[in-house]
């Protein structure tokens, strides 16, 4: 059986001092509460309302944790049931130097290797895709620094745990050929 720390993700230290409470403590109370049998939502609600102290973000990931340690969801398993594959890469270039290669289906193909439909877009800052099967792919971009930015993904509603892990792969392979095209030379 594997512990809270390795469920979550989160050490007992860090939740111990962003929330005060020991993973332990969380999971009795919640217990307590009948967090079993609840919804993720209503879990999120009654965190939110009984500790409001701990803030949103500590709320969600508190509930989130509860239902890996309790196995009501898996790793990368959204509250819907399905699934997300999520990957970022730094890029040595600016925002609107990246921007280009994501802003046709012809450009996004080179490197994606799918085609895929724009869903909708702000330009230069993120963009939300069909891909081919039916799934949806959320990108977001971001300033660095000095010629630098970041790329993030999200590859939504994936149907399993054993393909949100070959997603994983598959985009890390994506975004080295990203990275390809934009070297000089």
């Amino acid at each position: 059986m594997s512990s809270p720390e390795a469920l979550s993700g989160i050490s007992e230290q860090r939740v111990q001092e962003a929330t005060g409470k020991s993973w332990e403590q969380w999971l009795s109370a919640l217990d307590a509460l009948g967090a079993q049998e609840l919804s993720h939502r209503d879990i999120a609600a009654q965190v939110r309302e009984r500790w409001p102290e701990i803030g949103p973000w500590w709320a969600q990931t508190v509930t989130v944790s509860y239902e890996r340690i309790r196995g009501l969801r898996e790793k990368g398993q959204l509250c819907t049931g399905e699934f997300a594959a999520s990957k970022s890469k730094t890029f040595a270039c600016s925002v609107t130097d990246l921007w280009p290669h994501l802003a046709t289906p012809e450009q996004r193909a080179q490197w994606m290797g799918h085609p895929t439909r724009l869903r909708t877009a702000t330009e230069p800052k993120s963009m939300r895709l069909d891909w081919p099967d039916g799934t949806r792919v959320a990108l977001y971009l971001w300033e660095k620094g000095p010629g630098k930015c970041s790329l993030s993904l999200q590859h939504e509603k994936l149907p399993s745990a054993e393909r949100r892990e070959a997603e994983k792969q598959a985009w890390a392979e994506r975004l080295r050929a990203l990275a390809a095209l934009l070297r000089p030379g």
